[in-house]
């Protein structure tokens, strides 16, 4: 999922663990655990954006960095508290300025997002953001000027904070329809139950609320297992949902005889409420999305997308190929762009429409391109629409109208 959720998650984590022992530091440390795998990222300063489909979420999102990397990160955070580090003024300061740096991040990107959903809840939101912002600095304010404290954090207690905080992460990663390594190196299968989108609004938002009022009052516990309460209440709402939409696609095409090998469903983007379907057949696939809110009983309409694997020659192979091919899992279709390319559309990740009318309609997708006897794949980011006509249209599709 985004780095929002995970930093909010092992944060509520981290507290829930070590609260009552360390403190608002436990937060840090499990919002620094729930951040750690993601630190693959760095891959992209040299590969490109096909390798980094597959760099990312790959080793550091293993079981075995989980394994390794917990006991790493707690023997770091020893050093850090044996060598004193944490009471110069400069080190406080840095902390301090980055977590209010964070914590205004966050509520940009929130608010953002907000707009993107309906202005009224952001005009909402600002008493709120103003109110947090206030409590933020006096927090800030405090912990610069504060004297010196004494921390010797007991070994087991922290690594069992980035133990919890890193697998939430793993686990949320791995409920998303991306797909996880959680077996690299041993074996290159990506996990993905595909029950909650990579972002979503109705899950983090209230999170983000909640672990704010944790950090700010003095009832951080109560806070925190409202929080977690939260959590699993909306992920056993997304399992829910998962089980319900794959009954619903599956009577769908039943009822269209339509003959399907494999079938992937997951939630469409920033929500749990609009599912996107994608099923293979011999000769095509087959996709489809259906909001819970919606008036009918069954999708519509149903696009039946016929495998055009002839647009590239049967001997075509190169490494980049060979990367998306395994990304996909197989749910690809190739399509000829407006300039006469072939474009690689990846299906699992949904369309920016009802219905595909053109290339420009897909949301994951690849220039592909034949030079010096090599094929190589470029990212495309073309919309037949600019994201301020899209958002309003997209809405009106989650709440089924």
């Amino acid at each position: 999922m985004d780095s929002i959720t995970h930093i909010v998650v092992g944060a509520t984590a981290g507290y829930m663990v070590a609260g009552r022992t360390y403190g608002k530091r436990a937060m840090i440390w499990g919002a620094l655990g729930g951040s750690m795998p993601d630190i693959d990222v760095i891959s992209n300063l040299w590969t490109d954006p096909v390798d980094s489909l597959m760099a990312h979420r790959g080793i550091t999102h293993s079981l075995l960095f989980l394994a390794f990397g917990s006991v790493l990160l707690t023997w770091l955070n020893g050093l850090f508290y044996k060598n004193d580090l944490q009471n110069g003024r400069n080190m406080r300061f840095f902390v301090a300025s980055f977590l209010l740096v964070l914590a205004a991040v966050t509520a940009l990107v929130m608010n953002v997002l907000l707009l993107s959903f309906d202005g009224l809840w952001l005009l909402l939101s600002i008493p709120f953001c103003i109110w947090g912002g206030v409590k933020l600095i006096k927090i800030f304010r405090n912990y610069v000027l504060q004297p010196n404290i004494f921390v010797k954090p007991d070994f087991r207690i922290v690594w069992l904070v980035f133990f919890v905080s890193m697998s939430t992460h793993l686990f949320l990663d791995t409920c998303t329809v991306y797909g996880t390594g959680l077996l690299e190196p041993f074996s290159n299968h990506r996990f993905a139950l595909s029950n909650i989108s990579v972002v979503d609004i109705f899950f983090t938002i209230p999170a983000v609320v909640i672990i704010l009022l944790a950090c700010v009052t003095h009832r951080g516990i109560y806070y925190t297992k409202i929080n977690i309460a939260w959590m699993i209440l909306y992920f056993a709402l997304t399992f829910f949902n998962y089980q319900y939409m794959l009954d619903v696609f599956g009577r769908a095409l039943d009822k269209k005889d339509i003959p399907v090998k494999k079938m992937l469903i997951s939630p469409a983007i920033m929500n749990n409420f609009l599912w996107y379907s994608v099923a293979e057949t011999d000769t095509a696939f087959v996709t489809c999305s259906h909001s819970l809110f919606g008036q009918a009983s069954v999708p519509d309409p149903i696009n039946i997308l016929p495998k055009s694997y002839q647009l590239l020659p049967e001997a075509a192979s190169s490494s980049q190929l060979n990367t998306l091919k395994a990304f996909s899992r197989g749910y690809y279709n190739l399509v000829i762009d407006k300039q006469g390319d072939v474009q690689w559309n990846d299906l699992k990740f949904g369309m920016f429409s009802d219905a595909p009318k053109d290339a420009n309609d897909y949301l994951f997708k690849f220039k592909l391109r034949h030079d010096n006897g090599v094929w190589t794949a470029q990212k495309a980011s073309e919309m037949n629409k600019s994201l301020a006509e899209f958002w309003p249209e997209y809405w009106k599709r989650v709440w089924g109208q």
